[in-house]
């Protein structure tokens, strides 16, 4: 664990970067670490792009799914939801990135979706 210059912030550096299936060694490091601190967030490689999520999915929470604004197609969000929920886990939420202009105050409707 190493802090950072925020208060009760730590960062645990994931190593080298590449993928690799989560293993149990994994998976107990996540549980102890939820056994201590409030909040554990797990950075991860993109759904589509690595299995990794897809199998921690079931050991958190939730996931958050980041998706780039005007590039990624409400189906694909859709299928990385159906990807999660099959593999046991939730997504929690959603962040929208590179948004380029001002979003708009209040509830956005599903149905309106195209």
């Amino acid at each position: 664990m190493v802090p950072t210059a925020y208060e009760n912030l730590y960062v645990l550096p994931a190593g080298g970067g590449g993928t690799a299936v989560p293993d149990d060694r994994f998976r107990e490091v996540v549980l102890e670490l939820s056994r201590n601190f409030e909040y554990v967030l797990l950075d991860g490689r993109a759904i589509f792009v690595s299995s990794d999520p897809v199998s921690v999915a079931p050991w958190v929470d939730g996931l958050l799914l980041v998706v780039e604004c005007e590039k990624t197609k409400w189906e694909v969000v859709q299928l990385a939801e159906e990807k999660v929920a099959e593999a046991g886990g939730r997504i929690c939420g959603v962040v929208l990135n590179k948004r380029s202009t001002i979003c708009l105050d209040g509830p956005i409707d599903p149905s309106s979706r195209r």
